[in-house]
């Protein structure tokens, strides 16, 4: 079985170095230096092997390569800037390397210079779309002899017979077959997928969009903790100005005069800030490249929904989910005042009293607006009628999607004990009739610091609807108390009960439904432990350990 896949780079991931028709490269070269094609291959054939080998630098390389030529002038810095003007990923590649790269080992082996190689990574990002880079330069030695394929395998994590090197001539592939890999020709992206797809490798978009089997979507999706990290986690590496601007371009039909990168925060999308030219300033949400979410329509229709209740609420101006246009499914949405209530934080208590409490309300608010159904939000409903319909029949189908799958993964990670499973176990059975929700209501579901907007004296937008439900209101105070203290918690219910008392069966919900909060959180951070160490990471995966210890009934 193959399990990891090695590129080569020149004429397979971007245009070849030199010898590649581009008929307007070589006029503009043999124009401004004066000498003919036949000239330059001359020189080419003098300094190529030096840098390829890491002899020579790119400057070194340009002035030999010049002067053998021919060259009426010894301009290095005009060559060093043709070159990369007419440098460019091949048609296709780049979005077949991202869907591959979501399931695979990929491994970058080409013959280039050092320099040429950090150009691709800084304009390309192909050191986000491999997990290593193996250059001659930097090895001392070139395809198709030994040493190359030799540090290209190690990089790779297994065994010869499980790669597939991938190569646009026959010499490196049949020293790839000698070093016992299998291998591919490359013609162009299209034959490679059908190729690929032919011997069994996976190229499809990964589709997360179902929630069928999901009480926190990110816990539950069905993705490695690898493919969180690759897809997830580096998620900001993959950012392409021009391509974002061009996406708010198409849906805004305006022009961007200022762009700002993806904000350091979040965990599922790429989140940027454009000003368009007459005056707007929106924010696009991106999807990860090669993957399907598919909860955009539900997330304007419970915004749409919240603003008609009276809660501050973003606009949604575009959702373009097709990939015709572009590589990643996107929203554009109102920039609404405020700051985010995490980094603007923390507020002194009185005023955080005051935020809370506020908080609260607007929950309440949001809780008024009456759902069909239970669990996550039919997507094509919400798009196609602009309703909120769950796509569970019953609310204990919610409650207990994967609950047993969560319990498995923490028992095989050391997180709970058999014991701890054996009383969770029996909690829920013997708790199991308070699991009723007679009038489904919206529930945000993840209402949180990071994804509220303040102005420092009240709560100006609830943001971030990816986790929104149909279901009982009392989830939002338990998934709340996951993440905050119980004076915060006072605070949030005394708000609340401004506009709705709490219901009478309350206490006894909310201990239950935290529960499951618990043990889907610890799953979630557990999963991420395994590579992000971040020390906002450990101190909430921490609390939820220390959650899980306290008595719930």
């Amino acid at each position: 079985m193959i399990k990891a896949l090695i590129f080569d780079f020149g004429n397979v991931v971007v245009t070849n170095d030199w010898n590649y028709i581009c008929p307007e490269k070589d006029k503009e070269f043999t124009s401004y230096f004066g000498v003919t094609m036949q000239d330059f291959k001359k020189g080419w054939d003098i300094a190529w092997p030096l840098i390829r080998i890491g002899k020579i630098t790119e400057d070194e390389f340009w002035k030999l390569f010049l002067t053998e030529s021919g060259a009426k002038n010894i301009d290095i810095v005009y060559a060093k800037t043709l070159w990369r003007k007419y440098q460019s990923p091949l048609p296709g590649m780049i979005n077949l390397i991202i869907r591959l790269r979501n399931r695979y080992t990929l491994v970058g082996c080409t013959d280039n210079g050092k320099e040429w190689v950090e150009f691709y990574k800084g304009n390309y990002h192909f050191d986000s779309y491999f997990d290593a880079i193996v250059s001659s330069a930097e090895v001392g030695d070139h395809k198709p002899n030994p040493k190359i394929y030799e540090v290209a395998i190690e990089k790779t994590g297994v065994k010869p017979d499980e790669i597939l090197f991938i190569d646009d001539n026959d010499k490196p592939l049949e020293g790839a077959q000698k070093a016992r890999m299998h291998t591919l020709k490359f013609k162009d992206a299209i034959q490679l997928e059908k190729d690929l797809k032919s011997i069994g490798i996976d190229t499809d978009v990964i589709d997360i969009s179902s929630r069928e089997h999901s009480f926190y979507w990110q816990s539950d999706r069905k993705i490695s903790e690898l493919q969180i990290k690759r897809i997830f986690l580096s998620r900001h590496s993959f950012f392409d100005e021009k391509s974002a601007k061009a996406a708010i371009e198409f849906g805004m039909k305006k022009r961007v005069v200022e762009l700002i990168p993806p904000i350091k925060s979040g965990s599922i999308n790429s989140v940027v800030k454009a000003t368009l030219d007459d005056g707007t300033e929106v924010i696009m949400r991106m999807h990860p490249n090669g993957l399907k979410n598919g909860y955009f329509w539900a997330e304007k229709t419970m915004a749409d929904a919240a603003q008609k209740a009276g809660v501050p609420a973003y606009k949604t101006y575009f959702i373009n989910t097709s990939k015709k246009q572009f590589p990643f499914d996107y929203m554009i949405i109102s920039c609404e005042k405020g700051k985010n209530m995490k980094n603007s934080g923390p507020y002194e208590p009185e005023i955080d009293k005051v935020l809370i409490e506020d908080t609260g309300r607007l929950m309440a608010l949001t809780h008024s607006v009456k759902t069909e159904k239970y669990g996550f939000f039919d997507n094509e409903i919400a798009k196609k009628e602009g309703k909120l319909v769950g796509i569970h029949n019953t609310w204990k189908e919610h409650i207990y999607a994967s609950l047993n799958d969560n319990l498995d993964y923490l028992i095989s990670k050391n997180a709970i004990s058999k014991d701890e499973r054996e009383k969770i176990e029996t909690i829920f059975k013997n708790n199991d009739h308070l699991i009723v929700c007679d009038s489904p209501r919206l529930v945000h579901n993840d209402i949180a610091d990071w994804n509220q907007l303040t102005d420092g004296k009240k709560i100006t937008a609830f943001i971030d609807w990816d986790e929104g439900f149909s279901g009982d209101p009392i989830c939002d105070f338990s998934t709340y108390s996951v993440f905050f203290d119980d004076v915060r918690l006072a605070n949030l219910i005394r708000g609340y009960e401004t506009v709705t008392k709490l219901a009478d069966d309350f206490e006894e919900k909310f201990h239950l439904y935290r529960l499951r909060y618990i043990i889907s959180k610890l799953t979630l951070r557990t999963k991420r432990s395994m590579f992000d160490t971040s020390e906002f990471l450990i101190y909430n995966l921490k609390f939820a350990q220390q959650l899980l210890i306290k008595p719930h009934f």
